[in-house]
């Protein structure tokens, strides 16, 4: 087992399965468990329901029936067909009989069903009810009845009397048991199916993923420029991973290719300084009394030293700029900035100004100084000597926009994008024997990236570049 990763496997009729299959599966058995416990008990009342609706409508009619058989007058029963009293479910203890009971409000019995008697006697009850029938469930010696109630009234309407109907329900009852006894031996066998159906449905679920895993796995650091194939629409949540994976493979793809440039460039402007220094001191040893020439190699020295530790003082900017998220809290004047520092460094060049007064910029100043001076020195170095350069700053509603312009050797379309590469030079200054070691448009692009801006490289009109920082603006009040 890794250090802080937690796995969980086991083997289910020689198939692996992980912890996110077994807690998907437990989660979907879960479910259908519940579901089909839900469904079973709403059948369980449904079937109840129905049952009794079905008693109900038996007594109902028997009490119809039994109610045109008689007359309430004068406190009395006055039978008008004796016959219906006579039936055999009123007399015997059938399969399905029916205890007759009526009685005044007093308690008074006034008529019984003969197989009342038999059965051992049923209690009386006085149910308060609205309308003129009420059905209610009870117990008597025992057993299970479904009673019926209808109010009696006499001649002068008034409600004197109930009769009581009552019905065993050994049929309903057995009905109930049996459908419980059914449920509670299928309950262990449907469990079970149910677990084997989850884990089914949970590795089904997941094979989309282990494919693209496979797929992704497929793809190492010798072979980053193959892609994820899985055929799915883009909408669909594995096509967006799908879609998620593949840009993060072109995004490292661009950064190994970055890195892989990066490395062999900076080895090559590390080299050259350090080769030339090393040259030299050989030769200063090699001609220790030789004081002239040791003089002319000094300087060289010198030059390349400072070369080096320019290389090396970009490179260390280069890192803070990206890391400094502090650089976003304190705010600038850029007006100044540009009249005041950028004018003394450049005194001695061709430069004209047109700089929009009170322009203020949030970042750190000595960083955006160091990222302007470089644009700056960039379009000098590429102008020839008779040519000026254009500084603009000005202020819209929306951005800050700087712009460098030179008229000098022009950059190609393809190589617009390029020259912001750490240590990237074209092939053209290379031959030129213009000096430079590819870090100042790099170093810039990230401080002005970090200010939340952009840089770009144009062509100027009729011949050179220029060079434009856009900013957010802010306001002072």
């Amino acid at each position: 087992m890794e250090k802080g990763i937690y796995f969980l496997q086991i083997k289910f009729f020689n198939i692996v399965l992980t912890k996110s299959v077994i807690k998907n599966a437990v989660m979907f058995a879960l479910f259908l468990i519940v579901l089909y416990v839900g469904f079973n008990i709403y059948s369980y009342s449904l079937i109840k329901f129905y049952l009794n609706k079905n008693l109900d409508f038996k007594i109902r009619h028997e009490i119809d029936h039994i109610s045109y058989a008689f007359q309430y007058e004068k406190d009395s029963l006055k039978l008008i067909n004796p016959a219906e009293f006579e039936e055999t479910d009123l007399v015997h203890i059938t399969e399905d009989p029916f205890f007759l009971q009526i009685y005044s409000l007093d308690g008074k019995l006034l008529l019984q069903s003969m197989n009342v008697d038999k059965f051992g006697g049923i209690d009386l009850q006085y149910p308060e009810f609205n309308g003129s029938n009420y059905f209610t469930d009870g117990e008597s010696k025992g057993r299970s009845l479904r009673r019926g109630y209808n109010k009696i009234y006499n001649e002068r309407g008034e409600y004197v009397a109930l009769l009581q109907l009552s019905s065993l329900k050994t049929t309903f009852d057995s009905i109930i048991q049996n459908i419980v006894f059914i449920n509670f031996i299928t309950l262990p066998p449907v469990i079970i199916i149910i677990i084997v159906l989850s884990i089914i449905f949970s590795r089904s679920t997941f094979a989309p993923i282990n494919k693209i895993i496979k797929l992704a796995n497929n793809i190492s650091t010798t072979k980053l420029s193959e892609r994820l194939n899985y055929k799915a629409d883009a909408d669909d949540e594995l096509g967006k991973l799908r879609d998620t994976l593949n840009n993060l493979f072109n995004r490292l793809e661009e950064q190994i290719k970055r890195i892989s440039s990066f490395t062999d460039n900076a080895s090559h402007q590390l080299m050259t300084p350090i080769t030339a220094i090393n040259t030299e001191l050989e030769y200063i040893i090699r001609n220790k009394k030789n004081g002239a020439d040791c003089e002319q190699s000094l300087p060289v020295l010198k030059e390349q030293t400072e070369r080096l530790i320019s290389i090396i003082q970009s490179l260390l900017l280069l890192s803070k700029s990206e890391k400094d998220v502090l650089m976003q809290n304190s705010v600038f004047n850029l007006s100044s900035l540009i009249n005041n520092q950028i004018r003394k460094r450049f005194e001695h060049e061709q430069i004209d100004y047109f700089i929009e007064d009170e322009i203020y910029v949030r970042g750190k100043e000595d960083y955006f100084l160091h990222a302007l001076n470089n644009v700056v020195d960039n379009a000098i170095k590429y102008s020839p000597r008779n040519e000026k350069v254009e500084i603009r700053a000005n202020r819209s509603l929306d951005r800050i926009t700087i712009t460098v312009a030179d008229k000098g050797l022009g950059i190609s379309d393809s190589e617009k994008e390029k020259i912001f590469e750490r240590f990237y030079r074209s092939g053209e200054i290379e031959k030129l024997g213009i000096k430079g070691h590819g870090l100042g448009l790099s170093l810039a692009q990230a401080i002005v990236n970090v200010m939340n801006g952009s840089i770009a490289a144009k062509n100027n009109t009729p011949k050179g570049s220029v060079f434009i920082i856009s900013l957010p603006p802010i306001d002072i009040t």
